[in-house]
Order: structure tokens, then sequence, then C-alpha cells
């Protein structure tokens, strides 16, 4: 188990010190499993219109761009407290499975997107433009609180090679459209691009635990990560 807190103040919401909190015992969880100090965190969180509808189920995805990261965790506690100053301290425990990679990170192996909003209407369409910077297979997925899918490659879409440099737009065929919508009054969702050297196929049930499971199986030096949060609004 591992701990993680935060302290609320005028710049830091009790959400936002909640998600900073499970941040910290992420970080806490890959120390104690042995993964080096080297880490970086990408936030892909959203707070919504209504506090008691704030997204936590993916706050963060925390990866180690060397030796390791988190796959899966599990919110086992949470409590609040005044600390001497009189400040609120948010502090979480979570139970998390650590996959430790002995490839180190590729800083050659990226690749650019443009083209992603912040904000979609009910329905509106999707799409992006990927440029890889080396030759590589890219597959994109997006997941919210319960749901999760394989975005690309699709039965439409065939997995194919992006090659260096060539700009490549998502969805590639004129004749499909990626559609995102809600009937909620806003959502959040989130795309994870993952880009690799190989193909390697997501096999599992399209679940958002087997997705994030499934990325943080694959080795740091064959992959790269781009996370992006999409408001919904109906």
């Amino acid at each position: 188990m591992a701990q993680g807190e935060w302290i609320v103040s005028d710049d830091i919401t009790l959400p936002q010190a909640r998600e900073k909190a499970i941040g910290q015992a992420k970080l806490e969880a890959l120390r104690k499993a042995g993964v080096p100090e080297f880490i970086s965190e990408s936030n892909i969180s959203y707070q919504s219109d209504e506090v008691d509808k704030t997204q936590n189920l993916f706050e963060s995805i925390t990866t180690v761009d060397v030796f390791g990261e988190i796959t899966e965790y599990e919110i086992v506690k949470e409590e609040k407290k005044l600390n001497e100053f009189g400040n609120i301290i948010y502090t979480v425990w979570i139970n998390a499975t650590v996959v430790i990679h002995k490839e180190g990170r590729d800083p050659g192996f990226s690749f650019d997107i443009k083209g992603i909003r912040e904000g979609y209407g009910t329905p509106d369409k999707l799409s992006f433009n990927v440029t890889p910077w080396m030759d590589g297979y890219l597959r994109a997925f997006i997941i919210s609180d319960n749901d999760g899918i394989q975005l690309y490659p699709n039965q439409f879409e065939p997995q194919e090679m992006l090659k260096s440099k060539s700009l490549v737009t998502f969805p590639k065929s004129k004749s499909f459209e990626y559609e995102i919508s809600t009937e909620k009054k806003s959502e959040i969702n989130y795309l994870i691009l993952i880009f690799t050297k190989q193909d390697i196929p997501f096999l599992e049930q399209e679940t958002p635990q087997n997705i994030l499971r499934f990325i943080g199986s694959i080795s740091s030096g064959k992959k790269s990560i781009k996370t992006f949060s999409l408001l919904i609004k109906k």
C-alpha cells in the first residue's frame, strides 16, 4: 500500500488536492517497487461543472520514462484533516500494480499530434493528425469512467505502419468518421495514443482496466504515449 497527500490552498481546490495526492501515492508505489526516481507524470484531469460529479477515475496516468509504470490501482482509503496551520491535508492510500521495464525509453521514438480540441458537442466528429518521428504503429483508445474502446485500428481501418515524417490524418478513411457524444450534461473522455516500434495487437475485452494494463505491459523502449482529455457537452 502506498500513501500520498496534498494541501488544499487558495490555488488548489479539494478535488485538485485529491488528484495531486493520488499522483503522489502513485509515485510512492513506484519507489516502493524499486523504480529509480527518473519519473514524469502526465495528468489528464478535468473537473466538471457539477462539483459532485468531478471525474476522478482517470485523474492521471503516471509513467516512468525509463524503468517502469503503474498499470492499475485501487484507492483503499481517503482522509481529510487539518495541519497545525489550519490547512486541509488530503491523504489517500492506494494499492497499485507496478510493471518494471528493463529497457529504457527511446527519446528519439515519438510522434507529434495536432487537431485535438478541448471541447466537443453531442454528437461531434473527432479527427487528428499524426506525424511520426520514426516508422511505427499507432493504436488509439478512448476511455471513460466505465467504458473503453479501441478507436484505431478498427474493422474499417486495418493497422498499417506509419512512415517517418509523413503526416497522417485520422480517420484514415474518408467514408468513416469517429463520432463522440454523451447523454449527460457534460462528460470527460480520455484519448490515449500509443505509438510502438512493432505492431502489438490488443486482444483483450475493451475495458479501461484492460487498456491501461495493455499499455503498461509494453516496454518503455518500444513505445511513446500521448494523452488528451476531451470535454463532451450535450
